[in-house]
């Protein structure tokens, strides 16, 4: 094989491990990875109603039309700041991993998350586990009337009583004693 040749393997063999690296199950990312059977393949669990904890993430798929490097590029630039995930393309801001790991970082970036993801109440779910009870502010106002939602955020932290849409939960006695347990402020910010 010529220098030239074996410098062209290696380029592509450089490639493919750094795509691979991408992939939870150790793929390129790329149209054969949506396919593969990999447990951790956003295909290999489709339902949302019985999704919950690290399998929230299963139940997804990287949006379709976002290529390989504009996705690892925008979960970088997240990754170093949850601000960034404002600025991302709308189906970015739908991709429940970057929106968790936005989250890890402030509760506030679950506002910047797609319409469609501040409606998921199984995405906020996990977003109050990961990222504590103030993410209940940036969900829409459907998911906010949630009395389990209100009763989890509030017990992960009291001040999340002001993210409560319904006042009928503000003035819930166990999710305003939750908060106060929790917050001893609570009541006086809601």
């Amino acid at each position: 094989a010529s220098p030239g040749g074996t410098a062209a393997v290696n380029s592509i063999r450089r490639r493919s491990l750094s795509l691979a690296a991408l992939s939870p199950c150790g793929s390129p990312l790329d149209a054969s990875w949506a396919a593969s059977s990999c447990p951790a393949s956003p295909l290999a669990s489709t339902s949302l109603a019985v999704a919950s904890g690290p399998d929230i993430l299963a139940a997804y798929r990287r949006p379709k039309g976002v290529s390989p490097a504009e996705y690892s590029t925008w979960r970088a630039a997240i990754a170093r700041d949850w601000r960034h995930l404002g600025r991302a393309p709308l189906p970015l801001r739908s991709e429940p991993r970057l929106v968790l790991q936005a989250v890890k970082q402030d509760p506030r970036a679950f506002a910047l998350a797609s319409p469609a993801a501040r409606n998921d109440p199984i995405l906020l779910r996990e977003a109050l586990r990961v990222g504590g009870g103030l993410a209940l502010n940036g969900a829409s106002d459907d998911v906010r009337s949630d009395r389990d939602l209100v009763l989890q955020a509030v017990r992960s932290d009291g001040r999340a009583l002001r993210g409560a849409f319904l006042t009928k939960h503000r003035e819930d006695r166990e999710v305003v004693s939750e908060a106060v347990r929790m917050h001893w402020r609570a009541p006086g910010e809601a």
